[in-house]
């Protein structure tokens, strides 16, 4: 591999490395929470995910309360957001106000659209909150057919965080890194 290829690597290896600690952690709640996901522990397809858990309070509880966040956050029957601008002058301007009241219809049909996917991918989004802590919503752009919103697995993602324990912004890296089965061919594949 060539010295730049590793320097490209660098930031991410050492993302991995800091996280590795918690996937045994995010396994056990995996394995006696939800039953799904594999963070250190590779299954064979098929195999029975649920073995290990004996009760379902613990997983019917985090799926109310990631419904309840659902419905109090982000209803798509409600207006959950709104715009404005922050400049004083700019807010009081009544062409201002208008157009920022016709790009917020945009961004809700943009949400609630069907193929946008966005309603059950918020769910399982505030599932991996729930149970993990964290959890990642990657927003995709398909011209000529809206967005589309893809909860991410966490064993796919890798934060970077600065010494306040802030998601930060390495240069050219950006703070959240992705990884995919099937190496390049996969991302291309899953992003185009």
């Amino acid at each position: 591999m060539s010295e730049n290829a590793h320097e490209l690597l660098r930031p991410w290896e050492d993302v991995s490395a800091q996280r590795s600690g918690f996937q045994t952690v995010w396994q056990e709640i995996a394995d006696h929470l939800l039953g799904r996901h594999d963070f250190s522990a590779q299954g064979a397809p098929g195999r029975k995910r649920m073995a290990r858990i004996y009760d379902t309070t613990g997983l019917q509880a985090a799926d109310l309360l990631s419904a309840a966040l659902h419905s109090f956050l982000t209803n798509p029957a409600l207006r959950w957001f709104s715009l404005r601008a922050e400049d004083q002058r700019l807010a009081a301007d009544e062409a201002v106000q208008e157009w920022l009241g016709v790009v917020e219809d945009a961004l809700y049909t943009a949400f609630n659209a069907p193929d946008a996917n966005f309603a059950p991918q918020i769910h399982e989004v505030y599932l991996d909150q729930v149970a993990f802590g964290t959890a990642a919503l990657y927003i995709g752009d398909r011209p000529g057919k809206g967005l589309l919103f893809s909860a991410r697995p966490l064993g796919e993602i890798h934060v970077a965080e600065n010494a306040e324990g802030r998601v930060s912004f390495p240069p050219k890296t950006g703070p959240l890194f992705l990884e995919t089965e099937g190496g390049c061919d996969g991302s291309e594949t899953l992003f185009g």
